[in-house]
């Protein structure tokens, strides 16, 4: 698979999507949830972009929903976009825990004891279970 990540910087949470993304040949970019579009400048090219762990705010879906692939996230704040097709809101999991999911269900990643001990640590203190 070749693509692109965006995901939280500077967090836990988006750091291990991250490593689930490189694993399945996604380039990550990291950035703050309030700078998504941002990011879609450092896209070099028409391969698939997903998020994982940040969304787009509801005034900005229209503008990049062409982009995304897939979008996968927790937060409150990507509620408003539930509804889109391409998009996974599941406050109960992680960034991290969504994206593996996700790869692995594309046959991207094989599921392993590791990568679940790993995305459950996560999870475990991203949405204090």
């Amino acid at each position: 698979m070749q693509g692109w990540l965006i995901t939280h910087g500077n967090c836990l949470d988006g750091a291990t999507a991250a490593l689930v993304g490189q694993a399945s040949g996604l380039t990550p970019i990291f950035v703050e949830p309030d700078r998504v579009e941002e990011a879609f400048e450092l896209v070099t090219d028409n391969n698939p972009v997903y998020l994982a762990d940040v969304s787009l705010k509801p005034d900005k879906w229209p503008s990049y929903q062409h982009r995304v692939s897939q979008l996968l996230d927790h937060h409150q704040s990507a509620l408003p976009l539930q509804r889109e097709p391409q998009v996974l809101i599941d406050q109960s999991r992680s960034g991290a825990h969504l994206m593996y999911d996700y790869a692995v269900d594309q046959g991207w990643v094989a599921p392993t004891p590791s990568w679940d001990r790993l995305c459950l640590a996560v999870e475990r203190y991203d949405v204090w279970k």
